[in-house]
Protein backbone atom coordinates (compact mmCIF):
# COMPACT_ATOMS: atom_id res chain seq x y z
CA UNK A 1 0.00 0.00 0.00
CA UNK A 2 1.21 3.51 -0.78
CA UNK A 3 2.86 5.33 2.12
CA UNK A 4 0.93 8.49 2.97
CA UNK A 5 2.55 9.55 6.26
CA UNK A 6 5.85 9.49 8.12
CA UNK A 7 6.08 9.76 11.90
CA UNK A 8 9.46 11.01 13.08
CA UNK A 9 11.16 10.82 16.43
CA UNK A 10 12.90 14.05 17.50
CA UNK A 11 16.09 13.52 19.56
CA UNK A 12 18.67 11.50 17.67
CA UNK A 13 16.51 11.38 14.54
CA UNK A 14 15.58 14.87 13.38
CA UNK A 15 18.07 16.68 15.58
CA UNK A 16 21.40 16.16 17.27
CA UNK A 17 20.17 17.53 20.58
CA UNK A 18 22.44 15.76 23.04
CA UNK A 19 24.53 18.90 23.66
CA UNK A 20 21.76 20.72 25.49
CA UNK A 21 20.62 17.58 27.28
CA UNK A 22 24.11 16.77 28.55
CA UNK A 23 24.85 20.39 29.46
CA UNK A 24 21.63 20.73 31.47
CA UNK A 25 21.98 17.36 33.17
CA UNK A 26 25.59 17.90 34.18
CA UNK A 27 24.82 21.43 35.38
CA UNK A 28 22.19 20.06 37.75
CA UNK A 29 24.42 17.22 38.93
CA UNK A 30 27.41 19.52 39.47
CA UNK A 31 25.33 22.05 41.42
CA UNK A 32 24.31 19.21 43.74
CA UNK A 33 27.87 17.86 44.10
CA UNK A 34 27.09 14.66 42.20
CA UNK A 35 29.18 12.92 39.51
CA UNK A 36 28.67 14.16 35.96
CA UNK A 37 28.56 12.10 32.74
CA UNK A 38 30.31 12.14 29.37
CA UNK A 39 28.15 13.05 26.37
CA UNK A 40 28.32 9.53 24.94
CA UNK A 41 27.01 8.17 28.23
CA UNK A 42 24.18 10.71 28.29
CA UNK A 43 23.12 9.47 24.84
CA UNK A 44 22.36 6.08 26.39
CA UNK A 45 20.06 7.75 28.94
CA UNK A 46 17.87 9.38 26.25
CA UNK A 47 14.71 7.83 24.84
CA UNK A 48 12.16 7.45 27.62
CA UNK A 49 11.62 11.05 28.68
CA UNK A 50 13.38 13.45 31.04
CA UNK A 51 12.37 11.73 34.28
CA UNK A 52 13.81 8.39 33.16
CA UNK A 53 16.94 10.18 31.93
CA UNK A 54 17.42 11.74 35.37
CA UNK A 55 16.79 8.37 37.04
CA UNK A 56 19.50 6.75 34.94
CA UNK A 57 21.94 9.59 35.62
CA UNK A 58 21.55 9.63 39.40
CA UNK A 59 23.51 7.38 41.78
CA UNK A 60 21.35 4.46 42.93
CA UNK A 61 21.03 5.94 46.44
CA UNK A 62 19.33 9.04 44.99
CA UNK A 63 16.51 7.28 43.16
CA UNK A 64 13.76 7.30 45.77
CA UNK A 65 10.55 9.05 44.73
CA UNK A 66 11.07 12.34 46.59
CA UNK A 67 14.70 12.77 45.52
CA UNK A 68 13.94 11.81 41.94
CA UNK A 69 11.12 14.36 41.76
CA UNK A 70 13.45 17.06 43.10
CA UNK A 71 16.11 16.37 40.46
CA UNK A 72 13.52 15.93 37.72
CA UNK A 73 12.11 19.40 38.42
CA UNK A 74 15.59 20.89 38.49
CA UNK A 75 16.48 19.23 35.20
CA UNK A 76 13.24 20.32 33.53
CA UNK A 77 13.70 23.93 34.64
CA UNK A 78 17.35 23.97 33.54
CA UNK A 79 16.68 22.29 30.21
CA UNK A 80 13.90 24.75 29.36
CA UNK A 81 16.53 27.48 29.12
CA UNK A 82 19.41 25.43 27.66
CA UNK A 83 17.81 22.96 25.21
CA UNK A 84 19.18 24.97 22.26
CA UNK A 85 22.81 24.48 23.31
CA UNK A 86 24.69 22.94 20.34
CA UNK A 87 21.32 21.97 18.84
CA UNK A 88 21.32 21.16 15.12
CA UNK A 89 19.67 19.20 12.32
CA UNK A 90 21.36 16.03 11.22
CA UNK A 91 22.88 16.37 7.77
CA UNK A 92 20.31 15.63 5.09
CA UNK A 93 17.26 15.91 7.34
CA UNK A 94 16.18 19.30 6.00
CA UNK A 95 16.37 17.91 2.46
CA UNK A 96 14.22 14.96 3.51
CA UNK A 97 11.53 17.19 5.03
CA UNK A 98 11.46 19.27 1.85
CA UNK A 99 11.15 16.16 -0.32
CA UNK A 100 8.38 14.68 1.83
CA UNK A 101 6.41 17.92 1.56
CA UNK A 102 6.90 18.01 -2.20
CA UNK A 103 5.60 14.45 -2.46
CA UNK A 104 2.59 15.32 -0.27
CA UNK A 105 3.65 12.80 2.37
CA UNK A 106 2.16 13.88 5.68
CA UNK A 107 4.74 14.46 8.43
CA UNK A 108 4.23 14.12 12.18
CA UNK A 109 6.49 14.02 15.23
CA UNK A 110 6.14 11.63 18.17
CA UNK A 111 8.70 12.19 20.92
CA UNK A 112 9.12 11.56 24.64
CA UNK A 113 10.55 15.06 25.04
CA UNK A 114 8.50 17.49 27.13
CA UNK A 115 5.62 18.66 24.93
CA UNK A 116 6.08 22.37 25.63
CA UNK A 117 9.78 22.22 24.78
CA UNK A 118 8.93 20.21 21.67
CA UNK A 119 6.57 22.96 20.54
CA UNK A 120 9.32 25.56 21.09
CA UNK A 121 11.66 23.50 18.93
CA UNK A 122 9.03 23.14 16.23
CA UNK A 123 8.38 26.87 16.21
CA UNK A 124 12.07 27.72 15.89
CA UNK A 125 13.32 24.94 13.61
CA UNK A 126 10.39 23.31 11.78
CA UNK A 127 8.13 26.20 10.78
CA UNK A 128 9.26 26.24 7.13
CA UNK A 129 7.82 22.76 6.55
CA UNK A 130 4.27 21.47 6.80
CA UNK A 131 4.34 19.35 9.95
CA UNK A 132 0.80 18.07 10.43
CA UNK A 133 0.86 16.97 14.06
CA UNK A 134 3.24 16.89 17.02
CA UNK A 135 2.98 14.84 20.20
CA UNK A 136 5.51 15.26 22.99
CA UNK A 137 5.46 14.08 26.60
CA UNK A 138 1.99 14.99 27.87
CA UNK A 139 0.14 13.83 30.97
CA UNK A 140 -2.86 12.70 28.92
CA UNK A 141 -0.90 10.46 26.52
CA UNK A 142 1.32 7.56 27.55
CA UNK A 143 4.98 7.78 26.53
CA UNK A 144 6.55 5.64 23.85
CA UNK A 145 6.78 2.66 23.51
CA UNK A 146 3.07 2.83 24.27
CA UNK A 147 1.45 3.17 20.81
CA UNK A 148 -1.19 5.71 21.89
CA UNK A 149 0.68 8.72 20.50
CA UNK A 150 1.23 7.06 17.13
CA UNK A 151 -2.40 5.93 17.05
CA UNK A 152 -3.64 9.46 17.73
CA UNK A 153 -1.39 10.78 14.96
CA UNK A 154 -2.71 8.22 12.47
CA UNK A 155 -6.28 9.14 13.40
CA UNK A 156 -5.55 12.86 12.97
CA UNK A 157 -3.82 12.27 9.62
CA UNK A 158 -6.50 9.80 8.48
CA UNK A 159 -4.02 7.05 7.61
CA UNK A 160 -3.82 3.37 8.46
CA UNK A 161 -0.73 1.64 9.92
CA UNK A 162 0.07 0.14 6.51
CA UNK A 163 0.12 3.66 5.02
CA UNK A 164 2.61 4.92 7.58
CA UNK A 165 6.30 4.66 8.49
CA UNK A 166 7.74 5.28 11.94
CA UNK A 167 11.32 6.61 11.89
CA UNK A 168 13.51 6.71 14.99
CA UNK A 169 16.96 6.10 16.40
CA UNK A 170 16.25 3.83 19.37
CA UNK A 171 14.81 0.51 20.43
CA UNK A 172 12.00 2.54 22.02
CA UNK A 173 10.97 3.83 18.59
CA UNK A 174 11.14 0.37 17.04
CA UNK A 175 8.95 -1.04 19.80
CA UNK A 176 6.52 1.87 19.48
CA UNK A 177 6.17 1.28 15.75
CA UNK A 178 5.54 -2.43 16.16
CA UNK A 179 3.09 -1.84 19.01
CA UNK A 180 1.14 0.38 16.60
CA UNK A 181 1.52 -2.13 13.72
CA UNK A 182 3.63 0.35 11.75
CA UNK A 183 6.79 -0.46 9.79
CA UNK A 184 9.82 0.62 11.85
CA UNK A 185 12.68 2.39 10.08
CA UNK A 186 15.68 2.81 12.38
CA UNK A 187 18.36 5.43 11.73
CA UNK A 188 22.02 4.73 12.43
CA UNK A 189 23.12 8.35 12.98
CA UNK A 190 21.37 8.79 16.34
CA UNK A 191 21.96 7.91 19.99
CA UNK A 192 22.01 4.09 19.75
CA UNK A 193 24.45 1.58 18.34
CA UNK A 194 23.37 -0.48 15.36
CA UNK A 195 23.20 -3.57 17.58
CA UNK A 196 20.33 -2.01 19.54
CA UNK A 197 18.25 -1.60 16.37
CA UNK A 198 18.21 -5.11 14.98
CA UNK A 199 14.46 -5.56 15.48
CA UNK A 200 13.70 -2.71 13.07
CA UNK A 201 12.17 -3.55 9.70
CA UNK A 202 14.93 -1.57 7.99
CA UNK A 203 18.02 0.49 8.82
CA UNK A 204 19.02 3.67 7.03
CA UNK A 205 22.34 5.50 7.24
CA UNK A 206 21.26 8.83 5.69
CA UNK A 207 17.90 10.65 5.82
CA UNK A 208 17.36 10.55 2.06
CA UNK A 209 17.54 6.75 2.10
CA UNK A 210 14.05 6.83 3.60
CA UNK A 211 12.66 7.70 0.16
CA UNK A 212 13.20 4.15 -1.08
CA UNK A 213 10.57 2.92 1.40
CA UNK A 214 7.81 5.30 0.28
Amino acid sequence: MKIKAVILDLDGTLFDSVGGIAYSLNKVLKENSLPTHEVDTVKTFVGNGIKKLVFRALPSTYRDYTTLEYFYRQMLDTYKTHWDYDFKFYEGMEDLLKELNERNIKIAVNTNKDHNITEEIAKKYLSKWDIKYIIGDRKDIAKKPDPKGAQIIMEKLEVSPSECLFVGDSEVDVETAHNANIKAIAVTWGFRDREMLQKADALIEHPMELLQYL
